[in-house]
């Protein structure tokens, strides 16, 4: 037999018109359907194949972090017999904070030809509406927990893409207040769904605001990078005016920042430095 494919399908991260025609065809096309839960993965399938007319719909098999490994020599296997395998997540692009990379790497080893569909994103629709720098961008999945890990995987230069459990937002956007309150954050809840809610803030008031009222469903955070120091001595020492008058260093830091187009979190670290 001829080789067969390897095809990573995006599936929609909430709104199921979202899939793209390519990504239904290859699906419905294909001889074997990985996903992570054949539940979830079960009604997308139903769902196209309603679309297409009714077509039958491909078997499944689950493939998830615990049993990944166990099955890249079998399905490589299926794949140089002439198998046409798609791999997709629950929601989102295959291999972002999601199985698959052993299997991927396991058909590379073995010169299985790999087909990459694009489609839908969490990560780039968070960024896209963040209002955030986008020319340097990373993403780093979920973050530790807590201590070191958590604000050395969130305090870059560059902006920062992240995952987060709902329960666990406010201790995130806390641990970011406590090294830089006026850091901006954008939280994206619920991404393309009919709930879905984009708030943006500084981590300070987001931490508070999530502390009182945690959110539900699935969550991005953007976080903005880490401004550079600054050397504008006139924009600092009328930031510590502005304090000796009264006012509190976030405050002072943000008007001196749109009076002289200097950082406020630059600022206000500058400030809180000298003190």
């Amino acid at each position: 037999m001829s080789a067969g494919r390897l095809i990573l399908c995006p599936t929609p991260i909430g709104n199921l018109s979202d899939g793209s025609p390519r990504v239904a065809e290859a699906l419905l096309g294909a001889d074997l359907v990985l996903c992570e839960d054949t539940r979830r993965t079960g009604k997308l399938l139903a769902h196209l194949a309603s679309e297409a007319g009714g077509v039958e719909r491909p078997p499944m098999r689950s493939l998830h972090d615990h049993n990944e490994r166990g099955q890249v020599d079998g399905l490589v296997r299926q794949l140089q017999e002439g198998a046409r395998i798609a791999l997709c997540s629950d929601a989102g692009t295959p291999l972002v904070s999601d199985p698959g990379l052993a299997l991927v790497r396991g058909c590379i080893a073995a010169g299985v030809d790999i087909e990459s569909l694009p489609g839908p994103s969490a990560v780039l629709v968070a960024l896209g509406v963040s209002g955030l720098a986008t020319d340097r961008w990373r993403f780093v999945g979920f973050p530790p927990r807590k201590g070191d890990g958590l604000t050395d995987a969130l305090m870059s230069v560059e902006t920062t893409v992240a995952f987060e459990a709902p329960g666990r937002l406010a201790g995130t956007l806390a641990a970011i207040a406590a090294i830089d309150p006026v850091r901006q954050v954008v939280v994206a809840r619920e991404l393309t769904k009919l709930h879905e809610e984009i708030v943006r803030g500084t981590a300070e008031e987001l931490a508070e605001r999530y502390e009182e009222a945690p959110p539900k469903g699935e969550v991005t955070i953007v976080v903005e990078g880490v401004a550079p120091e600054t050397d504008d001595d006139a924009a600092i020492a009328a930031t510590e005016r502005l304090v000796a008058a009264g006012a509190r260093v976030k405050e002072a830091a943000a008007v001196v920042a749109e009076l002289t187009g200097a950082r406020a979190n630059a600022l206000y670290r500058a400030v809180i430095e000298r003190r």
